[in-house]
């Protein structure tokens, strides 16, 4: 599988020399980390510089204006867009400001649940770190349902990994079930405060800000293609409705959860996007957009803790 990904991304930067093309950034968090396994947060000085450098050197749109080019084929190799994934509060209150300064757009992908509440994969490897003896550990007659795998596992990362590979995989019942014992086990343990999702009125706020546009991520966060067409509309549908609700405005957007094509979303969930009243939905394959790419499937380059000058080099490399 990480092969075909590789295969693929290759393909689509073959693809985009001849055409025109623009970059969508996917960013999850902009903080300090203790603890980052997927590299997904950007530390707020590099997220500063990285901001200044799209400002200098490209050209830093709304969503509405790059889909419009996309639909007409008139993509520039500066047009770039800013999205956020999972709806984070460090969005707000650190993100947001680095944003107005430079008089940046973004689009943030909230979830239709967890409100105020961390999400299920911070939770689960805090609970693993936690479960660790002093060796470093994990002691899996703590935790009978996933026994084997955090035996098979050893360290906290390494049954993290294991871990949320089946997490991601099952209906969200049952990882919720599977998380509350994991945490049951750690009770009487002290538990660390966790990066949280935002309220449902702190997302209503930020929906009347200028710069910043509210699109849907699914109810639960879990990996659509995994599930049954009908179960994949309840989590498409009902993050549609729900946010649209609480931002009292219609939502427009929509990002698969972790975003790989065949993995996590399939030509079922495209459609079912399409059928929802959409004309587009962002992925997290690899690599810049052109406009001969299907509109539900547009690939994201992915934005690591890097200064903003390494950034200006990986964008130059795909665009």
């Amino acid at each position: 599988m990480k092969l075909a990904r590789k295969i693929g991304t290759a393909q689509r930067w073959i693809r985009s020399r001849s055409r025109d093309r623009g970059a969508l950034l996917l960013y999850h968090r902009v903080a300090h980390l203790e603890r980052d396994p997927f590299r997904l947060a950007v530390s707020p000085e590099h997220f500063s510089s990285q901001m200044e450098i799209l400002r200098e050197t490209r050209n830093p749109i709304g969503l509405r204006e790059f889909l419009d080019r996309h639909r007409e084929g008139n993509l520039d190799q500066n047009s770039t867009v800013v999205t956020f994934d999972d709806g984070y509060l460090d969005f707000s209150t650190t993100a947001l400001p680095i944003l107005e300064k430079h008089e940046i757009p973004a689009v943030l992908y909230c979830l239709g649940s967890a409100y105020g509440s961390p999400p299920w994969w911070d939770r689960l490897l805090e609970s693993l770190f936690a479960l660790a003896d002093s060796r470093g550990l994990v002691r899996p007659e703590s935790s009978p349902p996933m026994g084997n795998l955090l035996r098979e596992a050893a360290t906290p990362l390494r049954a993290f990994g294991a871990l949320y590979l089946d997490l991601k995989m099952r209906p969200s019942d049952e990882r919720l079930r599977i998380l509350e014992q994991l945490e049951a086990d750690r009770e009487s343990e002290t538990k660390k405060e966790l990066g949280r999702l935002m309220t449902e009125n702190e997302i209503r706020q930020l929906a009347s800000h200028p710069l910043v546009t509210i699109g849907a991520h699914t109810m639960t966060h879990s990996s659509l293609a995994q599930l049954s067409p009908a179960e994949q509309a309840r989590e498409i549908e009902g993050s549609i409705r729900h946010l649209a609700q609480v931002i009292e405005k219609p939502i427009t957007t929509f990002s698969y959860p972790f975003g790989i094509r065949g993995r996590d979303y399939n030509r079922i969930t495209m459609d079912l996007v399409r059928k929802s009243g959409l004309d587009h939905a962002l992925a997290a394959d690899i690599g810049c957009a052109s406009s001969e790419d299907d509109p539900f499937a547009l690939p994201r380059l992915w934005v690591h803790d890097l200064p903003g000058r390494r950034l200006r080099g990986q964008l130059d490399r795909w665009l």
